[in-house]
C-alpha cells in the first residue's frame, strides 16, 4: 500500500506545482464552462495529465477516473479517482482555497487518499485502517 501512497503523493505534488506556477495567471479566455457553475481551465487539464502520466508510468494496467478526461483504461481492480484542482472556481478567482485530490479504490473499496493544498504546502494522507496524517 505504501508504494501506491508514494505514487499518489508524487502525483499530487506535481499537480500542485503546476497549479501554483499558474496561480493568478488565468484570463477569462482560459476558462471553459462544463456545466452551470462548473468550470475548467488549461491548468486543470495540465495538472490532470501530469497525475495520469505518473500513475500510468508505474501502473499502466490500472483504471483512472479523472474529472477532466473521464474514465481511462480497461476495467481493473484498481481505480484511481482524481480531481486535479478541487475548487476551480476559487482558483480562477485568485482565492488560494483549492487542492489536489487523489484516491485509490481497490476492488470497489476506497483504500487510500491524498489531499494536497499547494497554497499552504499541506499534504493530507490516509490509508484504510491506518488513520490519516498531515505532513
Amino acid at each position: 500500500m505504501q508504494a501506491f501512497l508514494n505514487t499518489a503523493v508524487e502525483a499530487a505534488r506535481k499537480a500542485g506545482d503546476i497549479a501554483q506556477i499558474n496561480f493568478n495567471r488565468i484570463n477569462a479566455g482560459d476558462i471553459k464552462t462544463k456545466a452551470y457553475n462548473e468550470f475548467v481551465t488549461y491548468v486543470d487539464e495540465e495538472a490532470e495529465k501530469a497525475i495520469i502520466d505518473i500513475i500510468r508510468g508505474r501502473y499502466s494496467d490500472h483504471t483512472i477516473l479523472g474529472e477532466e478526461h473521464g474514465l481511462q483504461g480497461d476495467e481493473s481492480d484498481f481505480l484511481w479517482v482524481i480531481d486535479p484542482i478541487d475548487g476551480t472556481t476559487n482558483y480562477i478567482h485568485g482565492f488560494p482555497v483549492y487542492c489536489v485530490s487523489i484516491a485509490l479504490k481497490i476492488k470497489g473499496r476506497l483504500e487510500l487518499a491524498v489531499i494536497y493544498d499547494p497554497s499552504r504546502q499541506e499534504l493530507f494522507t490516509a490509508i484504510r485502517g491506518m488513520g490519516s496524517l498531515l505532513d
